[in-house]
């Protein structure tokens, strides 16, 4: 993983000790990327101790990527600990913990049900571009 020495580096969904965003936001900070995670809970902040390093390293903040306010807050709030996002690991989507969602055939299907998973996989990553690259 070269290249991503003292760039800013968001990881979103990276809220389980055991996951892929996580993974990949230690991959990071190992490699000398200054790392922001995000995920929908408070769990976040145990992994954040978990990373260890200091304030001008690591960030991590909650936040629900299918709310453009709250991505924008998230934006705001890195660019204003660790500087520009530079790489944007969108690692967020499928569950969301915190909200039973079951599984269900395509023609079963509520149409709430079929929006929500829309929004978390697909409007999320809209959402989130956007501003991270604007010019």
């Amino acid at each position: 993983m070269a290249g991503v020495e003292g760039r800013v580096a968001l990881v979103t969904g990276a809220g389980s000790a055991d996951g892929i965003g996580f993974a990949t936001a230690r991959l990071l900070q190992a490699k000398g990327a200054k790392v922001a995670i995000a995920s929908t809970t408070d769990r976040i902040f145990e992994r954040l101790e978990e990373l260890g390093g200091n304030q001008d390293e690591t960030y991590a903040k909650t936040a629900d990527l299918t709310d453009s306010a709250m991505v924008t807050s998230l934006i705001e709030a890195i660019e204003k600990n660790l500087g520009p996002v530079d790489i944007v690991v969108n690692n967020a989507g499928m569950v969301q913990v915190g909200r039973d969602e079951p599984g269900t055939l395509l023609h079963e299907t509520s149409e709430e049900s079929w929006r929500y998973s829309i929004d978390i996989n697909l409007t999320s990553v809209f959402s989130l571009l956007g501003p991270c690259y604007r010019a």
